[in-house]
């Protein structure tokens, strides 16, 4: 997935309908140590926010696609579904802009 004003390009794992028929995203992540919880970052929701914000714009949504983190704990095998929360994945969006602004403002040449 890619968007050319946004100057981001990324891929996500799963991209998915609920029993609502609504898009939603899930991306997998393999982690030691999770203690019986979801063991996630913020990274993970920017990651999946602005794929979900990409989406919504390329396929003109009325609505933004939900975010879930699936964490795999590799010692154990077992998984837990993290739904991040609307407020999680708007300033995850925000992050993400201003990370791809920063990039391109540090890295690339004119």
């Amino acid at each position: 997935m890619a968007d050319r004003l946004l100057k981001i390009a990324g891929s996500v794992d799963f991209v998915g309908y609920d029993h609502e028929g609504n898009l939603f995203l899930a991306d997998y992540k393999c982690r030691t140590n999770t203690r019986g919880k979801a063991k996630v970052y913020d990274k993970d929701c920017e990651q999946l926010a602005i794929e979900a914000f990409i989406i919504q714009r390329q396929y003109n949504l009325d609505y933004t696609p939900e975010c879930r983190s699936v964490v795999i704990d590799c010692d154990t095998k077992k998984h837990w579904h993290h739904v991040w929360n609307t407020d999680d994945v708007k300033k995850g969006i925000a992050n993400a802009k201003l990370m791809a602004k920063l990039y391109w403002n540090k890295r690339m040449k004119k």
